[in-house]
């Protein structure tokens, strides 16, 4: 007697390739040479392999950096109630900007689901702030200034595991 698997949903599909190797710069295709199955691989050209690196490095890893650093302190000056919603608006010029450049370091800016790039480090820096909220206020900001770049890599992660989700 068969029994039915469900069949997969778009998500738990996207879940599961959310780990495999991210082959942006590289074409994987597999080739019979003489009977012995072999990988070829088919790069970009050297010209845009440099152009991508350097989108990511000086683009994508600082916009990751001042959006991440910038909401830290936005979220601990609006709530702690140092500083007023005029505060808060007048840095969001600065949060489009460093938006925009994650965006364009390695996503398109032209569609607007890479949207949700920015959107996941502005929240890891959220859950970043509400966990710090827990501890006692002497440590609370010496968390939120002093320890919080230790938590920098999961916003790098972050933005990079948004974008593979949105993968059509």
């Amino acid at each position: 007697m068969k029994t039915k698997t469900s069949p997969k949903t778009i998500l738990e599909e996207k879940f599961a390739d959310l780990f495999t190797p991210n082959f942006e710069n590289e074409e994987l295709i597999l080739c019979e040479n003489t009977g012995v199955l072999t990988l070829d691989y088919q790069t970009k050209s050297n010209g845009d392999m440099w152009i991508s690196l350097l989108k990511q490095v000086f683009l994508f890893f600082p916009g990751t950096l001042l959006l991440f650093m910038s909401s830290n302190f936005i979220f601990d000056a609006y709530f702690s109630g140092m500083v007023d919603i005029m505060f808060v608006i007048g840095g969001l010029p600065w949060i489009l900007m460093y938006s925009f450049m994650m965006i364009f370091g390695i996503g398109d800016i032209k569609n607007p689901k890479h949207l949700a790039i920015p959107l996941s480090v502005v929240l890891v820096s959220l859950f970043i702030f509400l966990a710090s909220t827990f501890l006692p206020d002497s440590l609370h900001n010496k968390f939120l200034y002093e320890f919080s770049i230790y938590l920098f890599p999961i916003a790098l992660i972050a933005p990079i595991f948004a974008k593979n989700l949105l993968k059509d």
